[in-house]
C-alpha cells in the first residue's frame, strides 16, 4: 500500500505543477518563441549571410568569413538549442501529467516535435556538420588544401583551381541542404504555436 503511494507521488507531484497557472502556458511561449527564432536565424544565413559569401570568388577570404558566420551562429544558436531541449521536454512531461484528460491528451503533439527534432539532429549530424568541417579546413592548412595554395605575385596566398572547385561544391551542398533546418523548426514551433492557441479563450 505504502509502495503504490509512494509510486503515486512524482505523478502527483507533475500533476500539481502542470495544473498550476500559468506554467503550462510559459512554457509553450518559450518553446515556440524559440523554435521560430532558430527557424528565422536559419532562414537569415540560408538567404541572406551564404548566398552574399558563395557570390565571392572562392578564397582563403571566403573560407575566413564562413568560419566567422559559423562561429557566431554557433554563439547564438547552441544556447538556444539547449534551452529549447530542457523546455521542450520538460512541456510534454508536465502536459502528459495534467489532471485534465483534455490538456493530458495534447502531448502527443509534443513528442511529434521531439520525434521530428532528434531525427533533424542525426540528420545534421551526418549532412550538415561534416560539410562545415571541411570547408573550415581550408582555414587551418588542414585536410583539404594542406601544403596546396600557392603564393601570388603580391604575395597572397590562393587556392588552387582544384580547390576552388571543391570549396565552390562545398559550398553549394552547404546552401542546398541547409533550408531543412527552417522548415522543420518552423513546423514544430506552429505546432507548439496552434497547441497554444487551441488552449486559449
Amino acid at each position: 500500500m505504502n509502495h503504490t503511494m509512494n509510486a503515486d507521488l512524482p505523478t502527483d507531484t507533475l500533476g500539481s505543477i502542470a495544473s498550476a497557472p500559468h506554467i503550462l502556458p510559459a512554457l509553450r511561449a518559450v518553446v515556440a518563441l524559440v523554435l521560430l527564432f532558430l527557424s528565422g536565424i536559419s532562414f537569415s544565413l540560408s538567404f541572406w549571410s551564404i548566398p552574399m559569401l558563395r557570390r565571392c570568388s572562392p578564397s582563403p577570404t571566403q573560407v575566413s568569413q564562413f568560419s566567422v558566420i559559423i562561429e557566431q551562429g554557433n554563439a547564438i544558436m547552441l544556447p538556444a538549442s539547449q534551452l529549447l531541449s530542457v523546455s521542450l521536454l520538460s512541456l510534454t512531461l508536465l502536459t502528459a501529467s495534467h489532471p485534465d484528460p483534455d490538456i493530458a491528451g495534447l502531448w502527443r503533439w509534443h513528442v511529434v516535435s521531439v520525434l521530428v527534432l532528434l531525427v533533424m539532429g542525426r540528420w545534421e549530424k551526418y549532412a550538415i556538420f561534416p560539410t562545415n568541417d571541411r570547408i573550415l579546413a581550408f582555414e587551418h592548412d588542414v585536410g583539404i588544401g594542406e601544403g596546396k595554395m600557392k603564393v601570388t605575385g603580391t604575395g597572397v596566398r590562393e587556392f588552387t583551381l582544384e580547390e576552388k572547385k571543391e570549396l565552390k561544391g562545398l559550398l553549394d551542398v552547404w546552401a542546398a541542404r541547409h533550408p531543412w533546418r527552417i522548415v522543420v523548426t518552423m513546423v514544430c514551433g506552429l505546432i507548439t504555436f496552434g497547441v497554444t492557441v487551441s488552449q486559449t479563450g
